[in-house]
């Protein structure tokens, strides 16, 4: 399954994020094999530097040196893939300046949830600064909406 084909945003423009630095994962993956999903706050300014941008991107290497630190053998993202850690950003655009404001979080995590949507089998989130934790409760908001709306047969 390729993510980008399956989450896309039809929202913009935002004035506090620039959609030059739109990025949702292009990358092929099985579903199944995640467990947990790591999300920090927005992609970079420069989308060569997104987790799985080709080369030696920024987000990569600082994610791949915290999992070090925590004693896991990994050498890139791709190694934390098969770890079952899938890792992705709240807000799928750059800020345009340090803070984004709460409209702009509730839109995006729209995109959040279509994404967290294409793995059934995650056991635990990984919230990674402000952003990530401010988009979550938006998230579970809506998820708990439709499950009962799915229980009730609606």
């Amino acid at each position: 399954m390729r993510v980008k084909a399956r989450v896309f945003c039809e929202a913009f423009p935002r004035k506090d994020v620039d959609h030059e630095g739109y990025v949702v994962p292009g990358i092929d993956i099985r579903p199944s094999d995640i467990s947990i999903v790591m999300i920090s706050e927005a992609s970079p300014p420069d989308p060569r530097d997104h987790y799985y941008a080709r080369g030696s991107p920024l987000f990569e290497e600082t994610t791949v040196h915290a999992f070090k630190d925590a004693g896991a053998r990994v050498a890139s993202v791709k190694d934390i893939l098969e770890l079952g850690v899938y890792v992705t950003t709240a807000v799928k655009c750059s800020k345009r300046s340090y803070a984004i404001g709460l409209s702009t979080i509730d839109e995006c995590s729209t995109l959040l949830e279509k994404e967290i949507a294409l793995f059934p089998g995650v056991k635990a989130f990984l919230l990674m600064g402000d952003v990530a934790i401010r988009a979550f409760p938006y998230y579970l908001r809506r998820d708990r909406v439709t499950s009962l709306r799915r229980a009730r047969g609606r």
